[in-house]
Parts: structure tokens; sequence; C-alpha cells
């Protein structure tokens, strides 16, 4: 049974079966070494790692950009809105990073491999909350037909990927939101006084 196949520039089609791919680590880098060999599987395997870093340092670098920003509506700790040199975010980006490293970590262990799947799976749910409220916020100011139907193949693709996120995820996403809805409350009672002065954006200039 073909599960991973590559075509190359003279249409040959190179398959992996059910069971090669279920034991390899690589299993792309594997149909690779199978038509191509070593070299160029480990040139390819290479690339996607230096791929996959590009994207988690990105991703990271995200994270404590959201912190700060959160930070700076005093929806976080004021402590998070704390910059060095050129208003670098360095306590957020701290906290981000070591939150991420920790998910990595987790994924390295068979023990804690499951925590890393549910993760991933109420990430994944919480950021189809996300899609959802914008998709219904389209509806409501879209009342064309041809916009409308574009909006209901959204709609399901969002249901159907809810469905494969599972009941736990979703429900464990919904939990969360309404936690962070408390904190970010409680967050902005406790720091309606901010005291920190890099914390809060400088006002514009008033118009003359």
């Amino acid at each position: 049974m073909a599960i991973v196949y590559l075509l190359s520039s003279t249409g040959v089609t190179l398959l992996l079966s059910a069971g090669t791919v279920a034991s390899s680590p690589a299993p792309y880098a594997d149909a690779i070494a199978a038509y191509w060999g070593e070299g160029a599987a480990t040139f390819a395997a290479m690339a996607i790692a230096v791929s996959a870093f590009g994207a988690l340092n990105g991703l990271i670098l995200g994270t404590g950009e959201l912190g700060y920003v959160m930070a700076l509506r005093r929806e976080m700790p004021t402590l998070m809105a704390r910059t060095r040199g050129p208003n670098t975010p360095v306590a957020a980006q701290v906290v981000g990073s070591v939150l991420t490293v920790l998910l990595v970590v987790a994924n390295s262990s068979r023990e804690t491999v499951g925590l890393f799947t549910f993760v991933i799976l109420l990430a994944t749910a919480s950021v189809l909350i996300v899609y959802l409220a914008g998709t219904l916020a389209a509806w409501k100011v879209s009342p064309k037909a041809g916009a409308r139907a574009a909006l209901v193949v959204a709609l399901l693709f969002i249901v159907f990927a809810f469905y494969g996120a599972g009941a736990e995820a979703d429900i464990w996403g919904l939990v969360l939101l309404a936690i962070g809805l408390v904190v970010r409350y409680a967050m902005r009672a406790l720091n309606s006084r901010p005291t920190n002065p890099e914390a809060v954006p400088a006002r514009a200039a008033p118009r003359i």
C-alpha cells in the first residue's frame, strides 16, 4: 500500500509501504534514499531541519511579541512588557522560549509524547475558535450570495476540523478560553495603574 510517494522529473514514482512508514523516523528521507541514494537523503534531511528550525524560531519570536503586546494592553503581567535595547521584549521572549522548549522536549520522550500530541490538538482546537468567530463575523457583514457560499464551505471545514481534533481537545479549548477571559479581566484590574513607564505606549500628540 503506497503511503509516501515522490515524483521525479522523469515521472518515476517512489513508494513506501505502510509498515516502512510506521517504523521510519524520517519516511521522506527514506523515500529519497531509495531512489537517489544516501547523499541526497542526507541533503534533504538537512534542508528539512533548517526549515523546521527556521519555522520554530519564527514561532518563538511571534509568541514573545504576542505576550509583549498583551502586557502593553494590561492583559498580562507588566513584567512581560519590559524591553531592552531597541524595544526588544526580553521577558516575553524568555517566557515564550521556555514554554516552547518544554513542549519540544516533551515530544522527545515516549512517556510524554502523548502530552505533546494533546497540546498540539488543543492548540488546533483553540485556533479553530478564532477562525469560527472570524467566519461568523464575515457572514454578518457579507450579505452577497457568492461570499456566503464561500463562508459555508469555510464553516464546514471548521466543523470537520473540530471533529478531527477530538471532543477532549475541543472541550478543553473552551475551558481554557473561559479561563483566559477570567485572567484577562483580572490582569486589567491588577494593572489598572501600571508602574513601569516602558509598559505604557506613548500617546499620540494632540491635534492642533
